[in-house]
């Protein structure tokens, strides 16, 4: 069987407002893509940054031209909000008209329709996999590293073009 396997992680600093998201995806073993993305928005989340990188992600590969069929795709990101939220509680959801289970509204409703649209119709056999932060996994420190970049890269842009100087 032929692997598709993507790596993602996601991150965001309250304290100023800013988060990222990165992904790498590896097929048959051959780095294909290392993404890295910054927002600066007031109502985002560590959860949010997480499902924001998967989504991207799984769009990346369903736009660029990449034949899924014959391949068997692997999700590895260090959330374990995402990786129960795809396994175990949509199904969950959907059933309780979207409600958790003290009976309150999901959170974060719209990216989880996005994610569960994206395996409905492109992954339905995308497996999921929880990986431990920071363990020496190789492709998981990458994608830290590369959502670390991107927040380091973007307070920089911001400290130049305020006329200040880094310390």
């Amino acid at each position: 069987m032929k692997i598709i396997k993507i790596y993602t992680d996601g991150g965001y600093k309250p304290s100023i407002k800013i988060g990222a998201i990165a992904f790498l995806i590896l097929k048959e073993g051959k780095l294909l893509i290392e993404y890295n993305r910054t927002f600066n928005e007031a109502e985002l989340s560590n959860n949010k940054m997480e499902m924001m990188a998967v989504i991207k992600a799984l769009n990346w590969l369903r736009s660029n031209g990449n034949k899924l069929k014959g391949y068997r795709v692997y999700l590895y990101t260090d959330s374990q909000y995402v990786q129960l939220g795809i396994t175990e509680w949509l199904t969950k959801w959907k059933k309780d008209n979207w409600k958790n289970s003290r009976g309150k509204p999901v959170k974060n409703k719209i990216l989880w329709l996005t994610i569960d649209n994206l395996i409905q119709t492109e992954f339905s056999s995308l497996h999921v996999n929880w990986i431990e932060g920071h363990n020496g996994d190789r492709y998981n420190e990458r994608v830290d590293e590369l959502c670390t970049i991107s927040m380091k890269s973007f307070i920089k842009s911001k400290i130049e073009v305020n006329g200040h100087k880094e310390n």
